[in-house]
């Protein structure tokens, strides 16, 4: 009889120490923000962006991604600037996606933002949009 209470009393401190555990990372676990906590935006368009196209690298909200610009034209190589491209028109990007800039619209400069990499590197991006010219 005393080896089941031994094996009992086992099984129950570790339920209780597993969820003590979990408490613990759950608190202590970092808590997302989101893109707009992050962005400052422009009282006006800044400076225009000459790059015809842009490669989508990462998605960050279902309107809003990391995006390099084209180096190479005739290669399709893109290896350009990061920066993050918002919409607010409904668009939603996804991976590997490429963002062709219209006839009869440009690329400005809209704000700034701030993220952290996984390398826990700091960056520091501008934030772009496709608008009227």
């Amino acid at each position: 009889m005393k080896k089941w209470l031994i094996f009992i009393g086992g099984i129950v401190t570790g339920i209780v120490l597993t969820l003590f555990v979990l408490i613990v990372i759950a608190v202590n676990k970092d808590t997302t923000t989101s893109t707009d906590e992050k962005l400052t935006l422009f009282e006006k368009p800044g400076d225009l962006i000459d790059t015809p196209s842009f490669e989508v690298f990462q998605v960050l909200e279902d309107n809003a991604a990391l995006v390099r610009g084209v180096t190479n034209v005739n290669y399709d190589i893109y290896t350009g600037p990061v920066y993050l491209i918002k919409n607010d028109e409904g668009k939603y990007y996804y991976d590997d996606e490429i963002i062709k800039t219209p006839r009869g619209k440009v690329v400005r400069q809209v704000g700034i933002y701030r993220y952290e990499t996984k390398s826990e590197d700091n960056k520091t991006v501008p934030v772009i949009e496709i608008m009227d010219e």
